[in-house]
């Protein structure tokens, strides 16, 4: 168009009349506003399902963090109580002279109390190895009085030094 402004005639007109030529000029620029409405619809499609993506990830990201306030509230709790417990019986055999049979009970129960800590450790961090890797779970039996028996255990321990502070 440039060429044709600036050199009329260079061009040689094919159209027959000037109806032939404003149809076709008519149906170029047409189409080209049908082919940007068409980018620009398919741009916006895809403008919006990249931000449902992006919002449900947010919602997934902020359940993912609740959940580790959550096990790490827990957890606080849960080793808050056996290392009290473990505190105050150190403090006992260091402060106190306790007779032999008075210490191998203490250092039983601090032993139960450290093995079943221990346990509850290893099992929330392989809970948390498992979550991290995605790992799929090996579905299998399990008999809850032998999956409970540490955790109740420890309950227990921390029960009768909360009944009986010297026990």
């Amino acid at each position: 168009m440039i060429i044709e402004y600036q050199n009329p005639g260079f061009i040689e007109l094919t159209y027959s009349d000037i109806t032939s030529r404003f149809i076709d000029i008519f149906s170029s620029y047409f189409g080209i506003v049908i082919f940007i409405f068409i980018v620009t619809m398919f741009v916006r499609k895809s403008y919006n399902r990249q931000r449902e993506e992006l919002i449900a990830k947010s919602i997934a990201l902020e359940e993912a963090n609740s959940t580790k306030n959550k096990l790490l509230s827990i957890l606080g709790h849960d080793l808050k109580e056996p290392l009290a417990s473990l505190q105050g019986y150190l403090e006992l055999l260091i402060d106190f002279d306790l007779d032999e049979k008075e210490r191998k009970e203490m250092k039983a129960q601090l032993l139960t109390m450290t093995r079943n800590t221990s346990f509850m450790l290893s099992n929330i961090l392989a809970w948390t190895r498992t979550q991290e890797q995605r790992l799929r779970a090996d579905l299998q039996i399990l008999f809850v009085k032998d999956a409970l028996a540490n955790v109740v255990e420890l309950t227990r321990n921390i029960s009768l030094k909360k009944k009986y502070p010297f026990v």
